[in-house]
């Protein structure tokens, strides 16, 4: 460990999760970790084979903390506030990716333990909302309006969203220095109609996950066949469901079309080619390596809900695939239409009639193709992050936290933990803290 930290909190142990944010918490550690600053993930625990209701009833909470990519085992509330004192001066910021499962009275202690500089990440809109993709009723997106808004009250999300929004309103009204930090403006539009009375649009931070490099000259080729391939996780979020409409629509042009899935999810339809694909640290190019293997011309990214990034899009940019999108995709097509590399619909029903059209679409295809408009060659982690420091002085943890969880009991529940996600040995509690 370093004589610098990060103390990180977010819902889960990034080390096992394969979302957004365990991706972008994941780059967070390498790069600060490479600058010689460690970073220390908090994140709360329930634990399976208990009752999770009587765990929470009794006030008991765990949290699983990683420090610097290495698993250092489940601790209780007290613990965590040695830790903090442990750091003592050399903690530099709080990084706030994600307040599900936080108690607020612990997530107040724990931001009130150091003065320094905070920032509330967004990666979904979680703070607005349970649904935190925005859904109404879990299956459309409900607009950018403030919420809760007269559009709301026949949502089943409505009569929860004052109770809900109380964490977030609670932290920025207390830390009115807090940053919020958006990796795209429109994400940053959204989340600030809700909260542009504790924060101002202009004040939102915008720092992409990821900084281009180069130009990929290279273009798919097209040929008789046009190769169109949904890319990424398949569920109606994503729009499996539109997908499996614009495939079903298309049986009289199969000698016309090529369809592919690329990803992981378990896929099974007629006419679509399944090509295997896991990005993941060892190998975090393969999804743009086997879209220019493939030549896809077309990537179908239709996410029914405002994506606040999409490391799919810049995939299908870096490949230079034509972007197929929905005007409810968020920075999908807040990027499509900036970089003028696709086509943003209405909805299914105006796609399906484009390619009705085949001639129409391929001549779009040809003309993109013979643009200027290339995608990058690559990208790598945007380093902008390594500004997300801040110098002040420490100020002690307030230990009023919950009563204590007996030692065989974290003990039993971090060493099955640590075996069931393949966490390798945890560090023995003492190597980070003096009394447990």
């Amino acid at each position: 460990m370093n004589n610098k930290y990060i103390i990180s909190l977010s819902f889960g142990n990034y080390l096992k999760g394969d979302g957004g944010v365990d991706k972008a918490i994941r780059e967070h550690q390498e790069m600060y970790n490479y600058y010689g600053i460690s970073y220390v993930h908090i994140s709360p625990f329930l634990p399976k084979i208990l009752n999770k209701k009587a765990f929470c009833k009794a006030n008991f909470l765990l949290y699983s903390i990683v420090i610097d990519g290495n698993f250092y085992g489940l601790f209780d509330e007290y613990e965590i506030s040695v830790i903090i004192n442990r750091f003592k001066g050399k903690i530099k910021a709080i990084h706030i990716h994600h307040l599900k499962k936080f108690k607020l009275q612990f997530l107040m202690n724990i931001l009130s333990s150091c003065s320094v500089k905070k920032y509330l990440f967004i990666h979904d809109y979680y703070t607005i909302c349970k649904q935190p993709n925005l859904l109404k009723n879990g299956e459309y997106f409900c607009g950018i309006e403030k919420k809760k808004s007269q559009k709301c009250k026949d949502c089943l999300y409505y009569n929860s969203i004052d109770e809900h929004q109380l964490l977030t309103k609670t932290i920025l009204s207390k830390f009115t220095d807090i940053e919020v930090v958006s990796p795209s403006e429109i994400a940053a539009i959204i989340w600030d109609k809700t909260y542009d009375d504790y924060i101002p649009l202009s004040k939102i931070k915008i720092i992409p996950h990821q900084k281009a490099i180069g130009e990929n000259k290279c273009f798919p080729a097209i040929n008789n066949k046009i190769k169109i391939a949904f890319i990424g996780r398949f569920d109606e979020n994503k729009g499996s469901r539109e997908w499996k409409q614009f495939v079903n629509s298309v049986d009289h042009k199969d000698a016309a079309l090529d369809l592919f899935y690329f990803g992981m999810s378990n896929l099974s339809m007629d006419r679509v080619k399944n090509v295997r694909v896991k990005v993941n640290k060892s190998n975090p190019n393969m999804m743009v390596d086997k879209l220019r293997e493939y030549g896809i011309n077309c990537a179908f990214l239709w996410s029914i809900c405002p994506e606040t990034y999409s490391y799919a899009y810049f995939e299908a940019f870096s490949a230079n695939s034509f972007i197929i999108t929905n005007l409810d995709s968020g920075n999908i097509a807040a990027m499509t239409k900036k970089n003028k590399n696709g086509i943003v619909f209405d909805n299914i029903s105006e796609f399906i009639k484009l390619i009705e059209d085949f001639e129409c679409f391929k001549k779009k295809l040809i003309a993109f193709s013979e643009s200027n408009i290339f995608g990058p060659l690559h990208y790598k982690n945007n380093d902008d992050i390594l500004s997300l420091l801040d110098e002040k002085e420490y100020t002690l943890f307030i230990n009023n936290l919950s009563s204590r969880i007996p030692k065989p009991i974290k003990r039993l529940l971090t060493c099955m933990y640590s075996k069931q996600h393949n966490l390798g040995s945890c560090y023995k509690i003492g190597d980070i803290i003096d009394d447990a």
